[in-house]
């Protein structure tokens, strides 16, 4: 898709957000288009809002994913915590955390 398009499907994503605010999907929908687009800040804010949701654990994965790629690596890693709390079989979240202590020089 081209940019544009990512623009106009985050838009759409925040109309269904607006009509559904307790329902996940939309956020997440949102946020990954906007992190397509390069918009990391906005899509960590449609990511926080989330967190309010139905989708907590996803958002907090997704969200942490965001840190990760800004090099926020303190929040990175309390949100892939946060997603292990709520899912300790996550190897996504194991890959990043591990990622975060490489990137860190944080391996004991």
């Amino acid at each position: 898709m081209r940019m544009n398009e990512f623009q106009r499907a985050a838009d759409d994503f925040l109309l269904a957000c607006r009509q559904a605010p307790t329902k996940g999907f939309s956020y997440i929908g949102r946020a990954d288009c906007l992190k397509s687009i390069g918009m990391l800040d906005e899509a960590i804010l449609a990511l926080t809002e989330a967190l309010q949701t139905d989708l907590v654990t996803i958002a907090y994965l997704k969200r942490g994913v965001c840190y990760y790629e800004q090099g926020n690596y303190p929040l990175a890693l309390s949100d892939f915590s946060a997603h292990l709390q709520r899912d300790s079989s996550s190897s996504e979240a194991l890959y990043y955390k591990a990622m975060v202590y490489l990137k860190q020089n944080n391996i004991s």
